[in-house]
């Protein structure tokens, strides 16, 4: 309802920073039985011109009452994120059917033109000194990162985002981590990205703080994250970007999963991966260092899950099995023995088989490009 309120307002002050530029001679007027009356009287007094001020501006303000009626109780209180205000589009539509009406004169189209040009400039210019005053009076919220180290607003990597009235900084680093947590979100392996979101007041980020914050990561040091530049092409819009993306949503998400998962989670899922991929799996000593096992093996874990939960019937599914079982006999064939323990001759201790091929997370992220570079040179 605030928002509502505070749109409508917004779109009085266009209507009537229209009429004061028109120079009619008029108080500004937010009536339409006053504007009619107004276009009644041009015509009498066969000021063509000054009717289709007029007439313009009615229907601008009609678009304005028609689309942002008076809140009920029964309407949504917490609208999409990304929704604009629809008098944006509406005026721009009037603004097209106005120019396109053949009954218009040039120098009449010219005159409404200019008008709206003149006005346009006056509603961004208030608009962003009301923005800068209200970030100058507005209270800090929040000046540590996410580990609670205090800000230096100097610090290049610093950014500042105004919400709900409201200032709070952020480091570059830990908002594109928390973009893409969000957007990557994937329960059971099933792309469910979460709106991106402020992790300190819950309050969605607006489609201005998204722009915001993708363009100063753009000219900053830090890597542009891809899933957060395909979400930037959908217009911030998640349904489009899920049904557009989610491939990519998916593999994203297995990169962190074998990364941030609990290691004895993901030492199970070692333990299928070789009964499904390998005729004689690796006997793992119970005592074998588990962090280093996860080192050696994420790599195939990677292709494993990209085999397993990857979107289903995709050339990615089929090209990860393939080379998953082609890297598993070639380690077989290297090392039969990986992950046993071995007695030291004429001592009593012991050490694990750790041998093992070179197969590092960069070749597996290509998985496949091995595979079509030997089929183009045959």
């Amino acid at each position: 309802m605030p928002n509502e309120v505070a749109n409508k307002n917004k779109n009085n002050l266009f209507i009537e920073l229209l009429q004061k530029h028109s120079e009619i001679g008029e108080p500004p007027t937010t009536n339409k039985v006053t504007l009619i009356n107004h276009q009644i009287k041009s015509i009498s007094n066969n000021n063509i011109d000054q009717y289709y001020i007029y007439h313009f501006i009615y229907h601008i303000l009609h678009k304005n009452l028609s689309q942002n009626p008076d809140p009920t109780p029964d309407s949504d209180p917490d609208p999409a994120p990304a929704t604009i205000n629809p008098f944006i589009q509406h005026k721009y539509e009037v603004l097209k059917q106005t120019l396109e009406n053949p009954f218009l004169q040039q120098s009449q189209i010219e005159i409404i033109v200019n008008l709206f040009q003149k006005t346009q400039r006056t509603y961004r210019n208030l608009q962003h000194f009301l923005h800068v005053y209200r970030v100058k009076k507005s209270t800090t919220k929040l000046d540590t990162d996410l580990y609670l180290n205090p800000i230096n607003p100097a610090n290049p990597n610093a950014l500042l985002i105004y919400q709900n009235n409201s200032k709070y900084w952020f480091m570059i680093g830990d908002l594109i981590r928390h973009i893409e947590t969000s957007l990557i979100h994937s329960p059971f392996f099933f792309a469910e990205p979460i709106y991106p979101r402020n992790p300190y007041n819950n309050i969605p980020f607006s489609s201005a703080i998204l722009y915001t914050i993708y363009f100063r990561i753009k000219s900053s040091s830090f890597l542009l994250p891809v899933i957060f530049h395909h979400f930037f092409l959908c217009e911030f819009n998640i349904t489009l970007f899920v049904l557009q993306n989610e491939y990519l949503i998916r593999e994203a998400y297995i990169k962190q999963y074998i990364f941030n998962t609990d290691p004895y989670i993901l030492t199970g899922s070692i333990k299928s991966m070789m009964n499904c991929y390998m005729t004689f799996p690796f006997i793992i000593d119970k005592e074998f260092p588990r962090q280093e096992l996860l080192e050696i093996m994420r790599p195939y874990l990677f292709l494993f899950f990209v085999g397993k939960n990857h979107i289903s019937g995709t050339k990615k599914v089929y090209v990860a099995r393939e080379i998953l079982k082609q890297k598993l006999d070639d380690f077989q064939v290297y090392n039969p023995c990986f992950g046993m323990k071995i007695k030291k001759s004429f001592e009593n201790k012991y050490e694990f088989n750790k041998r093992h091929p070179k197969f590092s997370m960069k070749e597996a992220y290509n998985y496949g490009t091995d595979i079509y570079t030997k089929r183009d040179d045959m």
